[in-house]
């Protein structure tokens, strides 16, 4: 998807003047999105194959339930639980290298919408330490701003 598809989805979450990073929390409780730690998640799965040991965040769907499960421990938690609401609000069924990419970059929309940007952001590398975004992510971020 394009960057402007992205944004036009993005829209009606983003909280105008808001402080950045974005709040992950602020957005799951809109979306009714439940969400839960490692540690909560280690119990759910006992005795089951464990994802997060793969992930540092996934998105489990069920029927009747929607939970993001993240690591609290990673540095990059806030932008890791944005990914997968990304992965929810463009109604991905599976993790190809194209859905990937859109999530990535909607969750960096939603992390930091560029109307919040503050006049301190002049490159990625500040986009990346003021938002907590993997730099990675946010170069990428930055080329399509």
């Amino acid at each position: 998807m394009t960057y402007e598809e992205l944004k036009k989805i993005a829209q009606p979450h983003i909280r105008e003047n808001d402080n950045l990073p974005s709040n992950s929390f602020l957005l799951l409780n809109q979306l009714h999105i439940q969400y839960k730690t490692e540690h909560q998640c280690s119990e759910d799965f006992k005795g089951k194959y464990n994802p997060m040991h793969d992930h540092p965040a996934f998105l489990y769907v069920t029927n009747n339930d929607k939970i993001i499960y993240f690591k609290t421990t990673s540095r990059y938690w806030n932008f890791y639980v944005f990914h997968e609401i990304a992965h929810y609000l463009l109604g991905h069924e599976d993790n190809s290298p194209q859905n990937e990419l859109d999530a990535n970059l909607l969750a960096c929309i939603l992390v930091a919408p560029i109307e919040n940007f503050p006049t301190t952001i002049k490159t990625a590398q500040d986009l990346s330490s003021t938002c907590q975004i993997p730099v990675d992510r946010a170069e990428e971020y930055w080329q399509e701003i």
